[in-house]
């Protein structure tokens, strides 16, 4: 799933999250207890990295909920949105 509905949802699972670190992916993705499949959290993880609210650094995963973002200034959400209206 890439609708924004589903992302905004997936976000605000995540913001229970704020300021807690992650040693690794698999760790942070079996946390959250989000109901979805490994393709989409990574997809929406890749969103969420681009806008700021999620912090990459090596393996440490962290969420940031003090950054303020729009999901339209995802280019990744944005090229999935174009590629989904063409198909």
């Amino acid at each position: 799933k890439t609708d924004r509905e589903y992302l905004l949802k997936l976000y605000s699972d995540l913001l229970k999250f704020n300021s807690k670190t992650f040693d690794d992916f698999y760790s942070f993705y079996k946390a959250t207890k989000i109901q979805t499949d490994v393709y989409t959290f990574v997809f929406a993880l890749e969103v969420f990295k681009e806008l700021g609210f999620v912090k990459i650094i090596g393996d440490l995963f962290k969420v940031d909920i003090s950054v303020k973002n729009k999901l339209e200034n995802s280019k990744i959400y944005n090229k999935i949105c174009k590629i989904k209206s063409e198909l």
